[in-house]
């Protein structure tokens, strides 16, 4: 049994250390480290979001534990179940859950860049915070941007900033074209 173990410590240990070397990985077992917290809060608030307070799901369902006709003393399938305060005090406590969720992990992930470029700034021998701020930008112009209407419909601002690009690049009749003729 030893030369089992033996053998494989031979053959896995030299990848295992050149796995364990390389700095990219290194610098994301630190980031991810540091970060745990946010990790941690923001899977618990979601668990509570989709298995507690769904007034249809895992505990408060019909087929899970059933607690909210036990709650309520309704059929779930009712209309008057759907209308009750319970079901609207669930939902109402499901959308503070889901803004935690959001926000934690939309801080997670800005920080998670920010955090990879400074311990990857610090492995290379650069400056830690401007390669820091540098990542944090770069993430910002990759990331895509919204704007919410007045009707609740999502529009991309690239799409607002492309029609009002064609909007003002029309040309005027008193413009010449290109090539020379109007």
């Amino acid at each position: 049994m030893n030369s089992v173990v033996e053998k494989f410590e031979h053959v896995m240990m030299p990848i295992a250390g050149k796995i364990s070397s390389n700095k990219y990985l290194l610098a994301m077992r630190d980031s991810f480290s540091m970060l745990l917290p946010f990790i941690i809060v923001g899977s618990f608030f979601g668990i509570i979001e989709w298995v507690v307070l769904d007034p249809w799901g895992t505990i408060m369902g019909p087929d899970g534990l059933g607690l909210g006709r036990t709650f309520t003393g309704l059929e779930q399938t009712s209309d008057a179940y759907k209308a009750s305060s319970f079901v609207g005090t669930m939902q109402m406590l499901q959308g503070l859950c889901n803004n935690v969720v959001t926000v934690g992990f939309g801080v997670f992930s800005f920080l998670l860049v920010a955090a990879f470029a400074y311990r990857l700034g610090g492995i290379w021998g650069g400056d830690k915070f401007s390669t820091a701020l540098t990542a944090i930008g770069a993430f910002i112009i990759v990331t895509p941007q919204q704007v919410v209407g007045k009707a609740g419909d999502k529009m991309a601002r690239s799409a607002s900033i492309i029609s009002a690009t064609k909007v003002s690049s029309r040309p005027s009749s008193s413009r010449r074209s290109p090539r020379g003729s109007s």
